[in-house]
């Protein structure tokens, strides 16, 4: 006799124990797993942001390399050009400044080194490739200007 209000139950040899008629319980096992903590981004990270996932890409990676040499070969072409005394530095703020080619290509290498290295920093891979792209561009525009210049000028 059970209490007044609850059903009566009934349990079988294997386990089994209805409650009512309408449900059966059956024993179950249940295995639980801890959920993997996440990987903890580095403080070398934090600070780095995309720049190690834009470098790891090969396009990236080959724009970057690709603007730092037009840089040098800007540097090298205006120092031929010049020294040939037929043609001047026709940019007013360089004028003053290619007295010294070696320190200017240094300083214009260093200032687009870091606006690129800040792109791929910033900037998601695909972003970075476009600025990077934009960079490459802009810097081999004027090697090619100069080559054309020493060339019709001889």
């Amino acid at each position: 006799m059970g209490i007044t209000g609850q059903s009566k139950t009934s349990t079988t040899g294997r386990a089994r124990a209805t409650v009512d008629r309408l449900h059966a319980v059956y024993p179950a096992r249940v295995e639980l797993e801890v959920d993997p903590q996440p990987p903890r981004i580095s403080a070398f990270r934090r600070h780095t942001g995309n720049l190690m996932d834009n470098l790891a890409n090969r396009g990236s990676l080959s724009l970057f390399v690709g603007a730092m040499l037009c840089q040098v070969a800007d540097t090298v072409t205006t120092a031929v050009a010049l020294s040939g005394h037929a043609l001047y530095e026709a940019n007013g703020f360089m004028r003053a400044a290619v007295t010294q080619p070696a320190t200017v290509g240094a300083l214009k290498l260093l200032a687009i080194m870091l606006v690129c290295v800040l792109a791929m920093m910033r900037l998601p891979a695909r972003h970075a490739r476009l600025a990077l792209t934009l960079a490459f561009a802009i810097s081999l525009f004027a090697p090619l200007q100069n080559i054309v210049q020493i060339a019709t000028t001889r």
